[in-house]
């Protein structure tokens, strides 16, 4: 991709918030009464969300990983309980920059996230 940076064409093997790699999967187990449990691992690759004039000054979000899970129970008639924790690694966010991201110029403590949600469903 060729981006036009102070006057000059820069030409750099990557689009601005595209990642190379991504990576999903996900294990469910059937649960009686409508029911569900569920766990998740999301991955993807560093991507740029800023080019600058030079290699060192491109920055963006390095890769980074997520494991989530999800239980669902039909608890009576049309009344389901959802439990979902999120970042369940406690997988923090990092920001990076120069020409592969690895200089690390901010951090961002994501934490673990837990819901409960009670839905009506007739």
């Amino acid at each position: 991709m060729d981006y036009i940076v102070d006057g000059k064409v820069l030409r750099i093997d990557r689009l601005l918030y595209q990642r190379n790699w991504m990576a999903n999967a996900a294990v469910f187990y059937k649960l009686p009464h409508d029911g569900e449990a569920r766990v998740g691992y999301n991955w993807g690759d560093a991507y740029y969300d800023g080019i600058g004039a030079n290699p060192w000054l491109n920055r963006g979000p390095e890769a980074r990983g997520q494991m989530d899970a999800t239980v669902r129970y039909r608890v009576a008639g049309d009344w389901i309980v959802k439990l979902q924790a999120k970042n369940i690694l406690n997988e923090d966010l990092y920001l990076g920059y120069d020409a592969n991201l690895k200089e690390r110029r901010a951090e961002m403590k994501k934490g673990r996230l837990f819901f409960l949600n009670v839905i009506y469903r007739p």
